[in-house]
C-alpha cells in the first residue's frame, strides 16, 4: 500500500520485469536447489485476502481526505485462488495453469467490484479507480502475445458525487492518474507521450 499507514502483514517488495519475471523467475528458479523448495501457497493468498479486507473496511480509515493506492499481483501467477475464492492447491495449478490462470482472473474480477462496491455504499462521495498496469502476459501460456498487447490495461473509475469525471477513453494508465490528479486534486502534472511508454 502506498501513501497510507501501513499493516502489519500487508504489502510486497518483490519487483519484476517488463515480462512479468521476478528475481526468483531469473536467478533462483534456474538454480539447482530451486526444484527442492517450496513454496507455501496458502500463506501467499492468505496475504492477498488481508489486504482486501483492510481495503473493504474503510470504517477504520481516517476521517477526511484518504488517498490510498493499493498494488495487488493478482491474477499474476502463481495461481493461488480458485474461481470462488477457495485457495488452489500448488499441484492444480501447475496441472492446467491456463485453467488455473482463468480462475484466478474470475475470482481476481469478482473482489475488484466488490471492493468497489463496498467502498462506494460506505463513503459514495469516494473515488474508486480500478487500473491494470498491463495486461495478460502468459507467453508460457499463449503463443502470440505481442508486446503491444501485453502493454494494454484495463481502466474503470467511479466518479464520487464530489469529483468532475473526465475522459479516460484512450489514455494511458500514467496519464489517466495524471489526468484525475489535474482536474480534480489541483495538480499540473504534464502528460507523457504514448510513444514513451513501450
Amino acid at each position: 500500500f502506498y501513501g497510507y499507514q501501513p499493516v502489519e502483514g500487508t504489502g510486497s517488495t518483490q519487483s519484476s520485469t517488463m515480462m512479468g519475471e521476478t528475481f526468483q523467475d531469473i536467478l533462483y528458479a534456474r538454480t539447482p536447489l530451486y526444484p527442492f523448495t517450496i513454496r507455501n501457497f496458502s500463506s501467499e493468498a492468505q496475504s492477498h485476502l488481508v489486504n482486501i479486507d483492510y481495503i473493504k473496511n474503510t470504517a477504520t480509515f481516517q476521517t477526511g481526505s484518504n488517498f490510498i493506492l493499493a498494488h495487488w499481483d493478482l491474477p499474476h501467477s502463481p495461481y493461488l485462488f480458485n474461481r470462488d475464492g477457495s485457495i488452489k492447491s500448488a499441484i492444480d495449478s501447475f496441472k492446467n495453469p491456463k485453467e488455473a490462470y482463468l480462475d484466478q482472473f474470475i475470482y481476481t474480477s469478482v473482489v475488484m467490484l466488490d471492493m468497489a462496491e463496498t467502498i462506494t455504499i460506505k463513503d459514495p462521495e469516494a473515488m474508486v479507480i480500478i487500473l491494470s498496469d498491463h495486461s495478460f502476459r502468459g507467453s508460457d501460456l499463449l503463443d502470440n502475445i505481442t508486446t503491444e498487447d501485453q502493454c494494454d490495461i484495463f481502466a474503470a473509475v467511479y466518479w464520487g458525487r464530489k469529483q468532475q469525471p473526465v475522459d479516460i477513453e484512450g489514455l494511458t494508465g500514467i496519464n489517466l492518474m495524471r489526468t484525475i490528479l489535474n482536474n480534480n486534486f489541483g495538480t499540473n502534472f504534464m502528460m507523457v507521450p504514448a510513444e514513451s511508454m513501450v
